[in-house]
């Protein structure tokens, strides 16, 4: 992935460029801005790789980033991903298709869309490989996820970890370690697999395939782990 920090890197230097900063960012701040560019750029380079219509989604909502550490990357911060993603629309690397919004009476909402501009894909074609089996699954992200209905509305939840919870994860992580090794697919043309996803981003209820989805994670949807725990995501 050389290829693709070295894009990243030169986009950093750009935006860097273009802002009208008094001060330099401290190493920690330079170091999240560097990831969450990193980060659209995985993305966007995934997105080619669906479908030419694919779109990208981006949360614009501070409490997003903050309000469940134990779900969240810290690596991605509200401030530094916000910098980076508005840089590179003024760069006219990415342009947004759709503005998000959150409605704080329901707790519901969309994320804001957006898609690469032909500058970017130029930049981006230049790198070789499959960002399928390049853009490798996180394993280290939190995989026992809890959910409640909270004044009617369904959220991830923390809880505390116990001997139960410590065994899930353990024994999912095992599982996890082996899908990240293997490479799933579909035993059809590449016509069928472009009439596939054009079929799936018209559908509201239904999601493209992306092959870079390798991993499982367990959800418990009724605030409580003695009941549920499926298996979703992969």
């Amino acid at each position: 992935m050389e290829a693709l920090t070295e894009i990243s890197n030169s986009i950093a230097f750009q935006i860097a460029a273009i802002e009208n900063r008094q001060r330099k960012r401290t190493a920690e701040a330079q170091h999240h801005f560097e990831y969450a560019i990193e980060a659209i750029l995985k993305d966007v380079w995934k997105g080619t790789a669906i479908s030419p219509e694919y779109e990208s989604s981006i949360h614009r909502r501070a409490n997003w980033y903050s309000s469940n550490p134990r779900y969240s990357d810290p690596n991605l911060t509200y401030k530094q991903t916000i910098a980076a993603f508005d840089g590179m629309v003024r760069l006219r690397l990415v342009e947004v298709t759709k503005d998000g919004h959150f409605d704080h009476f329901t707790g519901s909402g969309e994320v804001t869309r957006y898609r690469p501009t032909d500058k970017l894909l130029e930049m981006l074609e230049g790198i070789e490989g499959d960002p399928f089996r390049d853009i490798e699954p996180n394993i280290d992200a939190e995989c026992i996820i809890l959910r409640d209905r909270i004044d009617g509305v369904r959220t991830v939840i923390d809880y505390e970890d116990d001997a139960t919870t410590n065994e899930m994860r353990t024994n999912l992580r095992t599982i996890n370690e082996c899908l990240k090794r293997c490479w799933p697919d579909l035993r059809i043309t590449d016509e069928q697999y472009k009439s596939l996803q054009e079929r799936l981003l018209v559908d509201k209820e239904k999601s493209p395939v992306d092959f870079s989805q390798r991993i499982l994670t367990r959800i418990f949807s009724n605030g409580r782990f003695d009941h549920g725990g499926r298996f979703y995501r992969a």
